[in-house]
């Protein structure tokens, strides 16, 4: 019975579980530190916006900080979707000729043997260090209820994407001639793992052929560290009511940003700051006391603090994945171009027609050719602290409610692409050489392309268990490539067409594409490097105050857990992303808070 109930649920799940691979992104920008508004306002509540109609006072404070994430799984969903082997943070590298299942990732693409296989697992962290120094000042002597605030914390940060390999096979097989060059690449010149190509350190040795290293969305398998000013933060309000047990007031805030701008360069890319936009808004503070006791100068209060603002447009470099799916910017694609040489031909109705462009020699990661300067802005951000306090003369404790919520990222990219200027196709696992059936065996470039390739399998060889010889010799003839017809060539120019073969003195004819696909603007997924977040908070802190002739010391400490989603939510609801990923990070934050007022 127990089992009925299972596929009962799993039905109903299907459609979303489905839609749930969209929930893939290329890029986790965090929360700034210069915008939390829990940290923000816990320990220094009883000091600011205080009844001051006709004096200046103010408030001084440094914030000592530090924030480890948690959820590891959920960074690792974020990134790689339905990759995930058993949601155990780990995926399959397997080659075309290995034993593959249907969620592995090609081998291939990564300049790995066809028979290679590997566990590549993570365990994601960011850890944060910042000394925040923040300022209030009351200026009701100029205007009632006018003051300013401002801060800029100092943040280092260490991101570290916790890469792990485990070798199940490191593969013997050489590519077979045809399969990336004319003259085949020895074992010897392939790679020994994936992590040796995918941290962009080598690639393989191909004779003839440009096999390009990874330049852009690398995976590090090292601690990545930043430190700078994350933003300098400025608001200058004004407090409409402004009274012992109550007060309501609005402000204008203003962000500039001191921080790193994305690059594209790293798939786990450290950022400090909010991705350098400038911002502009506005918030509402208010406070109301709920007791008060006047002997003893006891009370309990309930404190709101909520900040509104609006992410300019910033110039960023971001990478993209193709339309074709998730994770696509790791596959593999060849440069092509004309004039056709050696008068490759295909053959269609019994006609020789020539194909628009040719295999090039020049093998590239799609991400080289989609990480690409953008403009981005961001619609809302809300920031949101609710704060419970009670009270006497030296002690003060709280505990609240954060909210931190910014809209999806609205993206425009900046000039042309690669694929605007020169001609790209997508690989696959398409054999990109034939060879003249005569004498001289001459080798010929083809126009094989591959559009409907992912970055699980190309189209020519079986997508899950194990590959017979059989299969073996049907994949090399390009059966589904794009617009398959069977190839032709007349190297020698003397007019006498000879069939072009798989492989050098072998029986079985190859195709080429009549007319090849190559890669548009269009085929990028503008969708794959927008993200939106949503957090929610709970906090708490506790302060000493001190008395020393007219101003008063204060020192305490506080304590806030903030929950991003999880991974793998089982609901249905929760499984709706069709859009943007929520990259909101899930993490502990610990802190010291001190200073004085006067």
């Amino acid at each position: 019975m127990r089992s009925v109930h299972r596929i009962i649920l799993l039905g109903a799940l299907l459609p979303f579980m489905l839609h749930a691979d969209k929930r893939v992104t290329t890029i986790i920008i965090p929360q700034s530190a210069a915008k939390d508004a829990a940290r923000e306002l816990a320990g220094w509540e009883n000091f600011i916006n205080t009844e001051e109609d006709a004096a200046t006072y103010g408030v001084f404070s440094i914030n000592p900080t530090y924030q480890l994430s948690f959820r590891p799984e959920r960074i690792v969903q974020c990134f790689f979707g339905d990759s995930m082997l058993d949601y155990k943070n780990t995926f399959t590298v397997a080659g075309s000729r290995a034993e593959r299942f249907d969620a592995h990732w090609l081998a291939d693409y990564f300049g790995l043997p066809t028979d290679f296989s590997s566990y590549i697992s993570f365990c994601p962290e960011i850890s944060n260090v910042l000394i925040d120094v923040d300022m209030f000042m009351g200026l009701a002597k100029h205007i009632p209820g006018l003051y300013l605030r401002a801060h800029a914390p100092i943040v280092s940060t260490r991101w570290r994407l916790g890469m792990c390999e485990t070798l199940l096979s490191t593969g013997s097989q050489a590519y077979e001639p045809g399969y990336v060059n004319a003259e085949g690449v020895p074992r010897s010149q392939l790679m020994d793992g994936f992590i040796q190509f995918i941290t962009g350190h080598n690639t393989p040795r191909a004779a003839g052929v440009r096999f390009n290293r990874l330049e852009h969305a690398r995976m590090s398998d090292q601690k990545e560290r930043l430190t700078k000013i994350a933003d300098i933060h400025i608001a200058l309000g004004w407090n409409i009511l402004q009274k012992k047990k109550y007060h309501l007031g609005i402000n204008l805030r203003m962000l500039a940003p001191t921080g790193n701008r994305p690059t594209g360069n790293l798939l786990f890319e450290p950022i400090v700051g909010n991705g350098h936009h400038w911002e502009l808004g506005g918030g509402i503070s208010s406070h109301v006391l709920l007791w008060q006791d006047e002997d003893t100068e006891s009370h309990a209060g309930l404190y709101l603090d909520l900040n509104i603002t609006h992410l300019f447009a910033s110039t960023q470099c971001r990478s993209f994945d193709l339309c074709t799916g998730h994770n696509s910017r790791y596959m593999l694609a060849q440069r092509m171009g004309s004039p056709i040489t050696d008068n490759l031909r295909g053959i269609i109705d019994g006609e020789n027609i020539i194909p628009t462009f040719q295999y090039q020699k020049e093998l590239t990661t799609v991400a080289n050719l989609t990480t690409l300067p953008i403009t981005v802005s961001v619609g809302i951000q809300a920031d949101l602290a609710l704060l419970l306090n009670f009270s006497d003369t030296q002690n003060s404790w709280g505990f609240g409610y954060g909210f931190w919520g910014k809209s999806s990222d609205c993206i425009t990219i900046r000039g042309l692409t690669p694929f605007d200027t020169e001609q790209w196709a997508l690989k696959g696992d398409a054999q990109v050489f034939g060879f003249e059936d005569d004498a001289g065996q001459q080798s010929v470039a083809l126009s094989a392309t591959q559009s409907a390739a992912t970055i699980r399998a190309g189209k020519n060889f079986p997508r899950s268990g194990a590959v017979t010889a059989t299969q073996v010799a049907i994949g090399k003839q390009n059966p589904a490539i794009d617009n398959p017809a069977l190839a032709v060539s007349d190297s020698d120019d003397n007019g006498s067409f000879v069939s072009l073969l798989t492989e050098p003195g072998g029986s079985n004819q190859i195709n080429t594409s009549i007319q090849p696909i190559l890669l548009t603007t269009d085929d990028i997924d503008i969708e794959s490097a927008r993200t939106k977040s949503i957090a929610h908070k709970i906090f708490s802190h506790y302060t000493r105050t001190l008395t020393i002739k007219s101003c008063l010391p204060y020192v305490g400490f506080g304590a806030e857990i903030s929950f991003g989603p999880q991974a793998y939510c089982p609901t249905a609801i929760c499984l709706q992303e069709p859009e943007s990923v929520n990259t909101a990070l899930s993490s502990w934050i610990i802190w010291l808070k001190g200073g004085v007022a006067f």
